[in-house]
């Protein structure tokens, strides 16, 4: 059994100029999204009764290349590296991610990351190779040979659900302990190779959007209705005497404005022919 686990490499501090307000972000201040650290600790955890071989994939350039050896020193079995600058859009890097992501049983990601959070890698990736997707997971274990997971829903709620392999999931942040790498793997990890791969067409950084302050759309106010009366406001707002609406003004004494009333209820059908008003 295979499990791949594609990993984020993401900026863990962003700084922010107080005169320009220009976010930016300092070298050596990438690093493994937490949830993708969780994804790998939870693919050891599910690969250890089955002995299925866990492989590490990012998307990115050659500085995440240190992430996947910090994920080798965890005791991942193999890594890689497809090709691509920082800031590719997540339909294209689950689109890179699908031809490594046909061979494997298992597919384990972050739900969401730190720099963007949109959470559409995996269900992309789940429609791309048109397998079940089980996304924003709290725990996850073997029962009968699928997958029984637990996942949040609104008011503290919770949602168990069985999934079938093959399959893709993603896993929340802080779900699982991620233990510290030893220090005799992170000196091998420094040392192991990690395969690079060209993708099928070269991957370009999503375009950046226009960041402009807030400003509500003003409120439309209606015009004032017309007429004196607040008998005319009434029917100029409502409608009521407007062409095509079926509606008639009457001036009638009291007793024929009754009579008019009960006549008209009748026509309507809310009074029988013969049910006295």
């Amino acid at each position: 059994m295979r499990f791949l686990v594609p990993l984020k490499w993401t900026p863990t501090r962003t700084e922010i100029a107080p005169l320009t307000a220009v976010a930016s972000v300092e070298p050596g201040r990438y690093g493994l999204d937490p949830s993708s650290l969780a994804a790998l600790q939870w693919a050891a955890r599910l690969a250890e009764p089955v002995d299925a071989e866990v492989v590490t994939v990012t998307v990115g350039p050659p500085e995440a290349e240190a992430g996947l050896r910090h994920a080798l020193a965890l005791g991942a079995d193999g890594a890689a590296r497809i090709e691509a600058p920082a800031g590719v859009a997540s339909l294209d890097v689950a689109a890179a991610l699908a031809p490594l992501a046909e061979a494997a049983d298992v597919v384990l990601l972050g739900a969401r990351s730190l720099d963007r959070g949109s959470a559409s890698v995996a269900p992309a990736l789940g429609a791309l190779l048109d397998r079940a997707a089980a996304c924003g997971l709290l725990s996850v274990a073997w029962e009968d040979g699928a997958l029984l997971a637990e996942r949040r829903l609104p008011a503290g709620r919770r949602e168990h659900v069985r999934v079938g392999l093959p399959a893709v999931i993603s896993l929340e942040a802080g779900t699982i302990d991620v233990p510290r790498a030893p220090l005799p793997a992170l000196l091998d990890a420094g040392v192991a190779g990690v395969e690079v791969i060209s993708p099928s067409r070269p991957l370009v950084p999503a375009p950046a959007g226009t960041v402009v302050p807030y400003r509500p759309r003003p409120r439309t106010v209606p015009p004032r209705p017309a007429g004196d009366e607040p008998r005319e406001r009434i029917a100029s707002i409502s409608g009521a005497l407007e062409t095509g609406s079926g509606a008639q003004q009457l001036e009638l004494p009291p007793e024929e404005a009754a009579a008019e009333i009960v006549a008209t209820l009748r026509r309507w059908g809310y009074l029988e022919a013969d049910e006295p008003a």
